[in-house]
C-alpha cells in the first residue's frame, strides 16, 4: 500500500501535514475527511512495494487549463449537477438499449449538455479505447465523477450490468439534488423578506426621515433621546455616503475572502452547526443524504466498509465524520453496525433499529433506503415547520424597525408642538 504526504488544515483550522497509507487519492482524501482535515496538497511516493495494486492508478486528467474563476467571468463556468444528470441518464438509456460503451460515448460526444462534459466524454472515450477500464477512466476526472460515482461503476462492471449501475447512480443523483433544491426554495422566500426589510429601512433612513431635519434642527437636546438617534444616524448615512459605502464593502469583501480560504471554510463549516435551529435541520439533513449514499451502494454490491468509507463523504462536520470513522473499525473488527450505532447516540432509535432488522434479514441496503425516506420527510418537514415560524417574525421585524422609525418622529413632532406651547 503506497505511501501519501498531506499538508493541509485541521478541524480547529491549524495547519498541519503528516503521512498515511491508502490504496489511492481517493482513499487517501477520505480517511483525512474523517480525521477532519482539509486537504490542500497530497502527494504519492512511487508505486512499487509489495503490497503496491498490480494495476497502477490512471493520473487524474486537467479538463480545463484557466482557473475557475477566469472560466465564470468568461462565461466558462463547470457544468451543474443537472447537466451531469443528464449526461448519465443518456449513457445509461444507450447501454441499457443494448449498444457498447464505446460507441455510446461516441454518440454522447454531440450530445453531451455542457462543453466541458463533451471535452471529458472524449477522454473517457479514449481510456476505453486504450485498454482501461470504465470506472478507472472515470476516478480521473474527480471534479465531475465522485468516489460515488466510480465505485457504483465499479460494481456494475463486475456485474456485468453497467447500465443498471448508471440508472442507479442518475437515480441517486436526482433524489439528492431534489432535495438540496428544496432546502434551497425553502430559504429563498425568507431571504428576498429580510433584503426588502434591509431595503425598506435603507430608504426610510435615507429619503423619509432627512424631510424632518429642518423641522427638528432647531431643538438640539430637547428632542427625544429616540428622535436624536434616528435624526444622528440619516444624517450620518446622508452626509457620509461614500465613507459608509466604502466601509460596507471593505468588510463583506473581507468577510467573502476569508469564507473562502481553506481555515474560514473550515470554521464556517464547523459554525453552521451550532446554529439554533438550522444546526440540527442541517445534520438531519446530511443524515438523510448518507442514508441514500449507503443504501445505493449497498444495493448495487458494494462492500459494507467501502460503502461507509464514500457515504461519509455527507457529513460536512468533521466531528459527525469521525463518528461514522470509528463505526467503520468497529465493523472492521468484527461488531455488528447497529450495535455500533446505538453507543453513538447519534441516529434517532428508529434508525438503529431498521438497521438491526436489515443485518438480520441481509437486507441491509434496502433498509438503508428506507431510512432514508424517512430522514427525507423528516427533513421537509422541520423545514416547513422553521418557515412557519420564521416568515411571521422576519415580518414582525420589519414592521417594529418601522414603527419605530414613526414613533421616533411622531415623538419629535410632539416635542415641538409642546415647546411651542
Amino acid at each position: 500500500m503506497p505511501d501519501f504526504w498531506y499538508r493541509g488544515i485541521d478541524a480547529s483550522g491549524r495547519s498541519c501535514e503528516g503521512h498515511l497509507q491508502a490504496w489511492d487519492e481517493g482513499s487517501a482524501l477520505r480517511q483525512l475527511r474523517g480525521q477532519g482535515i482539509l486537504a490542500r496538497e497530497l502527494s504519492a511516493a512511487p508505486i512499487g512495494g509489495a503490497g503496491s495494486p498490480a494495476v497502477p492508478a490512471l493520473p487524474p486528467q486537467q479538463t480545463t487549463r484557466l482557473p475557475a474563476r477566469w472560466q465564470r467571468f468568461l462565461g466558462r463556468s463547470s457544468p451543474r449537477a443537472a447537466d451531469i444528470g443528464a449526461y448519465t441518464a443518456e449513457l445509461a438509456t444507450m447501454l441499457k438499449a443494448g449498444l457498447s460503451l464505446d460507441r455510446a460515448l461516441r454518440l454522447l460526444g454531440a450530445m453531451a449538455p455542457h462543453p466541458q462534459l463533451a471535452d471529458v466524454n472524449q477522454r473517457l472515450l479514449e481510456d476505453i479505447k486504450a485498454g482501461h477500464a470504465f470506472s478507472r477512466a472515470l476516478a480521473r476526472h474527480p471534479r465531475f465523477f465522485d468516489d460515488f460515482f466510480v465505485n457504483l461503476v465499479r460494481a456494475g462492471e463486475a456485474s456485468g450490468h453497467l447500465g443498471d449501475a448508471l440508472a442507479r447512480v442518475q437515480e441517486h443523483q436526482e433524489r439528492v439534488r431534489t432535495l438540496r433544491e428544496r432546502a434551497v426554495a425553502a430559504a429563498t422566500y425568507p431571504a428576498i423578506l429580510l433584503i426588502v426589510s434591509l431595503l425598506s429601512l435603507l430608504v426610510m433612513l435615507l429619503y423619509v426621515v432627512p424631510q424632518f431635519r429642518d423641522v427638528f434642527g432647531e431643538l438640539g437636546d430637547r428632542l427625544p433621546l429616540a428622535t436624536r438617534f434616528m435624526m444622528g444616524l440619516s444624517t450620518s448615512l446622508t452626509d457620509n455616503a461614500i465613507v459608509w459605502g466604502l466601509a460596507i464593502t471593505v468588510i463583506v469583501a473581507g468577510v467573502l475572502t476569508y469564507l473562502r480560504s481553506d481555515s474560514g471554510r473550515a470554521a464556517w463549516r464547523v459554525a453552521q452547526y451550532r446554529l439554533p435551529l438550522v444546526g440540527p435541520l442541517r445534520t438531519r439533513y446530511q443524515q438523510a443524504v448518507f442514508a441514500r449514499t449507503l443504501g445505493t451502494l449497498l444495493d448495487s454490491g458494494v462492500n459494507l466498509v467501502a460503502a461507509l468509507g464514500i457515504a461519509t463523504d455527507a457529513f460536512g462536520n468533521p466531528a459527525d465524520r469521525q463518528r461514522i470513522t470509528a463505526v467503520t473499525a468497529d465493523i472492521k473488527a468484527g461488531r455488528r453496525m447497529a450495535d455500533t450505532l446505538q453507543n453513538l447516540n447519534f441516529f434517532d432509535p428508529l434508525v438503529i433499529n431498521l438497521v438491526r432488522v436489515g443485518e438480520e434479514t441481509g437486507r441491509l441496503g434496502p433498509m438503508w433506503q428506507e431510512v432514508a425516506q424517512i430522514l427525507e420527510r423528516e427533513v421537509q418537514a422541520r423545514m416547513q415547520r422553521l418557515l412557519t415560524v420564521l416568515e411571521p417574525l422576519l415580518i414582525l421585524l420589519l414592521g417594529a424597525l418601522i414603527a419605530g422609525i414613526i414613533v421616533s418622529i411622531l415623538l419629535g413632532i410632539l416635542a415641538v408642538n409642546d415647546l411651542a406651547l
